[in-house]
């Protein structure tokens, strides 16, 4: 797949978007997109690359400029040159997904605080004797089921987002051969830049921080 890098156009470009896979022998300054892969027999050379799951360059497996993006994995045996070029893999981007875990658990947090006026509330009502609990004791009974319902609504959210984000915090980049400098990684939001040639080396996250293994 050959594209124009100059191309001011997307339609003057190499551009293949599919729903599933995209499999190609080579990428020259090409755009591509897939739902599920992408698998390229041999090169990619300045291009952009997306997938919904994981990206593969196979036989001499260099990837040279432009930036490759997927979910779960991108495996090459060579990023960047020894002339350096700025490539970069993005996996597991999960911004929004981040985002909306923080919201939940402000969420919670509020829940919480109506437990415990609603608490405080009953403790007063019952101080008053009787005749006051027996006023109060269905709104006090449906102001807590109420919560109780909120709070199991919140917490099926929560790990369900808890499930989607351990996805993401898998991600990782697979170097075969070697990682020259101006390989960018990028894991779940989380950065790190190749500043020395890597040997066989595998990027992986681990307490939010990219770490490499060899």
């Amino acid at each position: 797949t050959i594209g124009h890098k100059d191309a001011q156009y997307m339609t003057e470009k190499a551009a293949l978007k599919a729903a599933y896979s995209i499999k190609a022998r080579f990428a020259h300054e090409a755009v591509m997109e897939a739902g599920h892969e992408i698998i390229i027999g041999n090169q990619v050379m300045h291009s952009q690359l997306t997938s919904g799951s994981f990206v593969q360059v196979q036989g001499k497996g260099q990837v040279v400029g432009g930036s490759i993006k997927a979910v779960d994995y991108i495996e090459v045996s060579t990023s960047g040159a020894v002339a350096y070029s700025e490539t970069l893999f993005d996996v597991g981007e999960c911004a929004d997904l981040q985002a909306q875990y923080t919201s939940l658990l402000a969420m919670l947090n509020k829940i919480d605080d109506k437990k415990y006026k609603l608490i405080e509330l009953a403790r007063q009502v019952r101080k008053k004797g009787r005749a006051e609990i027996a006023k109060m004791k269905d709104k006090l009974i449906a102001a807590k089921e109420k919560i109780q319902f909120e709070a199991r609504e919140l917490n099926t959210s929560l790990t369900t987002v808890e499930s989607q984000l351990k996805r993401f915090y898998a991600a990782k980049v697979i170097v075969n051969r070697r990682a020259y400098p101006g390989t960018k990684i990028k894991l779940a939001g989380s950065e790190f830049d190749v500043t020395r040639e890597l040997d066989k080396v595998t990027f992986y996250l681990q307490d939010g921080q990219v770490q490499t293994r060899q």
